[in-house]
């Protein structure tokens, strides 16, 4: 299959985990298709928790578990 042939819902995947950028990722197929994303989970170093506690402070951004389907 070429990038060209790609479904609704594969193209709908790529563009939610360019959104997501890093972490991890379940993910439900059927017959070949993705079918329903259960969780985006972002990870943290526990060395590096403090520095991740102050740039969402200064950020003032909320880390989220996001659930999306395919239609």
């Amino acid at each position: 299959m070429h990038l060209a042939d790609m479904t609704p819902q594969e193209e709908k995947l790529i563009k939610f985990l360019r959104q997501v950028g890093w972490g991890e990722v379940r993910l439900r197929v059927s017959e070949g298709q993705p079918v329903l994303i259960y969780e985006a989970i972002r990870t943290h170093r526990l060395e590096k928790a403090e520095q991740n506690k102050q740039k969402k402070r200064n950020s003032g951004q909320k880390e989220r578990t996001r659930v999306w389907r395919a239609q």
